[in-house]
Order: structure tokens, then C-alpha cells, then sequence
């Protein structure tokens, strides 16, 4: 079996997230790299933008696995408190991963719900 790994720059010039920046990384990786498995560790709250939507299409299209991470909220101390799932995490399409604590527990923090996957 042979791995493969790619680093895709998201960031534009002055070091801002750029939506259109995320979705070709995506369509890249999927349509030039041929990645099966493509992980992405950053969201929104806001929700998706029709440009990340096309891209996971595309993604799934091509039988590939998108893993987002399912978001972390500050300031959450009660396990009773809720941490939205981010996007593209909360797509349907995607794997969504959460976080543990130390014991392997659900972090406190970490956004929870039906939507995470793992």
C-alpha cells in the first residue's frame, strides 16, 4: 500500500481563510492528487458556502472520504452546555471528528451530537 500526503495552502496573501481557497483544495486534491481520503481541520459556524457545498459533491463523486473536524468552543465548563457542529463537519457527505479528553471522554469543549462520527 502506498500513502500519499499533500499539504494545499488555504490562505491567502495577508493570511486570511478564503472560501474559494478551500473548495479548489478540495476539487485539487480529489481531481489532480486522486486522494481517497481528504481531512480538513477548520470550519465555519455561519455554515457552507455554495463553492465548499460543489466541491464536496465533487469529492463524493469521486468515492472520496472527507474528514472535518467537528469544532471546539471556548468557554463551555458544563457538559450540559452545546458546541455546534461546524461546516463543512455538518455536511452530510463528511466524516466528522470530535475531540477526547485524556480518559478518551467526550472533551467538554468539543461540539457533540448526532452529526459527529467520531
Amino acid at each position: 500500500m502506498i500513502l500519499q500526503f499533500s499539504s494545499i495552502e488555504l490562505l491567502d496573501n495577508e493570511g486570511n481563510l478564503v472560501n474559494t481557497n478551500v473548495a479548489n483544495a478540495i476539487k485539487y486534491a480529489v481531481e489532480v492528487d486522486g486522494m481517497k481520503v481528504f481531512s480538513i481541520s477548520l470550519g465555519s459556524y455561519r455554515g457552507g458556502t455554495s463553492e465548499i457545498a460543489e466541491a464536496l459533491k465533487v469529492a463524493a463523486n469521486y468515492g472520496t472520504t472527507v474528514v472535518a473536524a467537528a469544532g471546539n468552543c471556548s468557554g463551555i465548563t458544563d457538559e450540559s452546555e452545546s458546541c455546534p457542529i461546524s461546516y463543512p463537519a455538518s455536511d452530510s457527505s463528511v466524516v466528522s471528528v470530535g475531540a477526547t479528553d485524556k480518559d478518551e471522554h467526550h472533551a467538554i469543549f468539543a461540539a457533540k451530537g448526532e452529526r459527529v462520527d467520531i
